[in-house]
């Protein structure tokens, strides 16, 4: 008799937050809303999108473009991942084309300087998260702290992203899933 080796169904969390549960036993996730940008069988790519660092997007790119001005918006940690490279979130627009850009048909992530060129002359995405770094996960390693209870997951809405303050955003993902945050607990179990 031949061996199957169990496979379970695969679902996509594209355009998903991935909510990190109390008790996850990681300070970078502590409180984490992060946004799947790509989600498949080989693995998965997001952004945190509620950790702005105390650098500005002004402060980023001066070293580099003197003439570049863009907004006081903050630069976000997006992740542990490759932090010396910058990722920009944003609405999608079919009349901006960008030189290195993923989209999920949803929103896109930009990670070629044109975007920001576009941006600091103000013909770039009019919302936008301007990240350093990323949140990945290899083959199967999310589903295991899927199944592990590390995350909660729900659609995102694009409101949360570019509209909710940056320390509501949390909040507000419970509140679309219709959780009190006393509520939750960082004690997980298995029926």
């Amino acid at each position: 008799m031949a061996h199957s080796t169990y496979q379970p169904h695969f679902t996509s969390l594209n355009h998903h937050f991935l909510l990190a549960m109390p008790g996850m036993h990681s300070d970078l996730f502590d409180g984490a809303v992060v946004y799947v940008c790509e989600h498949s069988p080989e693995g998965a790519f997001g952004l945190i999108i509620n950790r702005p660092t105390n650098i500005s997007a002004n402060e980023l790119l001066k070293s580099e473009q003197d003439s570049v001005s863009l907004s006081e918006q903050m630069v976000f940690f997006g992740g542990p991942v490759e932090l010396n490279h910058g990722f920009v979130l944003h609405k999608l627009d079919a009349a901006q084309h960008y030189r290195s850009t993923i989209s999920n048909q949803r929103l896109g992530i930009t990670t070629s300087s044109d975007i920001l060129e576009d941006i600091a002359t103000h013909q770039g995405p009019e919302q936008y998260l301007i990240c350093l770094g990323y949140a990945g996960w290899s083959k199967g390693q999310l589903e295991l702290e899927l199944a592990e209870n590390s995350w909660l997951t729900l659609p995102a809405e694009d409101r949360i992203i570019f509209e909710t303050p940056i320390p509501a955003r949390y909040k507000a993902v419970l509140n679309l899933m219709g959780i009190d945050p006393a509520q939750l607990s960082d004690v997980s179990g298995h029926a």
